[in-house]
């Protein structure tokens, strides 16, 4: 659940959808229309005002939680477009590691901040461990 209320899920088509109620109030997508990730999102955890996701593909990206929750998209075409704020390929980078879930790394909570693109964002957590 979002900070607003409303809910973000994962779809086997790899984008994400915005949900109000029982009803989609549109799909996430990267640029061009590219799915958020290749394959299904397994993963979908909010830190500190970020979303990240994760799955099918091997990465991990990342999301600011506040440009969706702020969209406005057109009613005909319910697309919103997002550049993901950073991505991590899991693995060497092989189709072959399916990201499955991910945890924070015991003893590795509390507050901290990491740089996305020159600006220092608050964290949660340092280290994850992800599974494949």
């Amino acid at each position: 659940r979002l900070p607003g209320g409303k809910v973000l899920s994962g779809t086997e088509g790899g984008r994400m959808l915005l949900w109000d109620g029982n009803l989609i109030e549109f799909e996430i997508s990267r640029p061009g229309g590219q799915p958020c990730h290749a394959g299904n999102i397994e993963v979908l955890r909010l830190e500190a005002g970020v979303v990240m996701s994760a799955g099918h593909d091997g990465v991990v990206r990342t999301w600011d939680v506040s440009l969706i929750e702020a969209a406005e998209v057109n009613e005909d075409e319910p697309i919103f477009e997002i550049d993901p704020l950073s991505e991590q390929v899991v693995g060497d980078g092989e189709a072959s590691t399916m990201i499955i879930n991910m945890v924070p790394a015991l003893g590795m909570e509390g507050p901290t901040t990491v740089d996305v693109d020159g600006v220092e964002k608050a964290a949660a957590v340092t280290a994850w461990f992800v599974q494949d």
